[in-house]
């Protein structure tokens, strides 16, 4: 059983999830939030031992979607509505 792992994720300064994980082997901590980021912020996502090395065997995986904003959204709604019109013209 492991004896505790310390997970933290971080943005900047602001801890977005800190706490120690406990339970028994092969048992799973699935988490989701949502984060608005900008060019060249940072998130850190770490590990640690929690003081105790023994049978403590942590490994994560991460997936980081990137949702387009609104207006990204309607301007390629807008190009695409252009261009069936033009094509329609043309024909």
């Amino acid at each position: 059983t492991p004896t505790g792992v310390e997970l933290f994720i971080v943005d900047g300064s602001s801890t977005l999830l800190g706490e120690t994980l406990v339970g028994p082997s092969g048992s799973l901590r699935n988490f989701q939030f949502t984060r608005t980021l900008n060019a060249g912020d940072s998130v850190y996502f770490g590990v640690g031992p929690n003081g105790n090395y023994n049978n403590d065997s942590t490994g994560f995986n991460v997936v980081i979607t990137d949702i387009p904003e609104p207006g990204t959204v309607a301007m390629v709604v807008a190009g695409l509505a252009l261009t069936l019109v033009a094509r329609r013209r043309r024909a």
